[in-house]
C-alpha cells in the first residue's frame, strides 16, 4: 500500500527475550493502522501453532431435534381406528392404540403414548408413519410401508416389519415399555418376509440384552434386506441374523456403511447362518475402526 512508514529510532540492543515492535503506517488520506510483531532474540525457537481442531462430523444421525412431531398438537384423546382409505391423520395426540384398517393411510406429526401391546399397528396394510412421537407400548410400530423421522422410546421393540418397508431417519432409544414384565428388546425386528430398506436410523439400546437389529426366520424366509448408513448401538449383540428357527433361508442381506456400538458379547451373532451376505464399510461407533463380519 502507498503511504509513509515511520519507525522508532534505533536504540540499544535488548537482552534476550520476546518483544513487540510497533509499526505505524499512515496513508496520504491521513488514516493509520498499527501492526504488532513478536521479535525473538537470536537462538530462540518459535513453536508452531497447534493444529486447527478437526471439522465437525458430517452426516449426523437422527436425534430429538430432527425427529418427532412438528408444530402443535390437539388435546389428548384416546385410541383411534382408521378405516378410511387414503386418510391423513395429522397434529393429534393419542393415549391409546392407533390401528390401521385401511389402505394408504398416513399418520403425520402426531404423538401416540400408551401402554398395551401396540402403539401403532396395521395388519395386512401398507401405511406411512412420519414425524411422530411414539412411546409406551411393547411395540412401537408394527406393519409395513414407510416409517420415517419418528422419535420412538419407552418400548421393548421399536419397529416390527411384516412386509416390504422403508425405515429411515428414526431415533429409537430409552427402551422399556410400561406394561412389559419379560422384555425382549430389539430396535428393529424382522421375523420373516423381506424387501426392506433400513437406512440412516439411530438406534441406541441402553441395556445389554438382545439387539439393536434382529433378523430371523421364525415365521418364514427373509430375503432382500438393505441395512445402510445406520448407527446401531448396544444389546447383547448389536446385530442378530439368525436362520436357525426354521428350514427357510435368510438370503441377500446387505450391511453397508454402518456405525456399530459393540453389544455386550459382540457386534454380530449367527451371521454365518444367512446366505449371500454383503458386509462392507461397517465401523466401530467410537474408534472408527473397521468391524469385520
Amino acid at each position: 500500500t502507498s503511504g509513509n512508514l515511520r519507525t522508532s529510532e534505533a536504540g540499544p540492543v535488548p537482552p534476550p527475550g520476546e518483544y513487540s515492535l510497533g509499526i505505524t503506517a499512515t496513508n496520504p488520506a491521513g488514516t493509520s493502522a498499527v501492526a504488532t510483531f513478536s521479535v525473538l532474540a537470536q537462538g530462540d525457537v518459535i513453536e508452531p501453532p497447534p493444529p486447527p481442531p478437526p471439522p465437525p462430523p458430517t452426516g449426523d444421525f437422527p436425534n430429538d431435534t430432527t425427529t418427532g412431531y412438528r408444530g402443535t398438537l390437539s388435546a389428548p384423546e384416546g385410541g383411534l381406528t382408521v378405516s378410511t382409505n387414503g386418510a391423513v391423520i395429522s397434529g393429534r395426540s393419542f393415549t391409546g392404540e392407533v390401528r390401521i384398517e385401511a389402505d394408504n393411510v398416513t399418520i403425520r406429526d402426531c404423538k401416540v403414548s400408551c401402554g398395551g401391546y401396540y402403539t401403532i399397528i396395521g395388519v395386512d396394510r401398507s401405511f406411512t408413519v412420519e414425524y411422530c412421537d411414539i412411546d409406551g407400548a411393547i411395540n412401537g410400530i408394527a406393519g409395513s410401508g414407510v416409517f420415517r423421522f419418528n422419535d420412538i422410546s419407552k418400548i421393548d421393540n421399536g419397529v416390527n416389519l411384516w412386509g416390504p418397508t422403508v425405515v429411515e431417519g428414526n431415533w429409537i432409544h430409552d427402551f422399556g415399555a410400561r406394561d412389559s414384565d419379560a422384555p425382549h428388546y430389539d430396535g428393529i425386528e424382522i421375523n420373516g418376509g423381506g424387501g426392506h430398506t433400513i437406512r440412516n436410523n439411530n438406534i441406541v439400546l441402553q441395556v445389554d440384552q438382545t439387539s439393536a437389529l434382529m433378523i430371523n426366520n421364525y415365521f418364514g424366509a427373509v430375503r432382500d434386506i438393505l441395512v445402510e448408513n445406520n448407527r446401531l448401538v448396544g444389546g447383547g449383540y448389536t446385530i442378530y441374523t439368525d436362520a436357525r428357527f426354521t428350514e427357510t433361508p435368510i438370503d441377500n442381506v446387505r450391511f453397508i456403511g454402518n456405525r456399530l456400538g459393540r453389544g455386550r458379547y459382540g457386534y454380530t451373532a449367527y451371521l454365518e447362518t444367512a446366505t449371500n451376505v454383503t458386509w462392507s464399510g461397517n465401523v466401530d461407533d467410537v474408534t472408527g475402526e473397521t468391524v469385520q463380519s
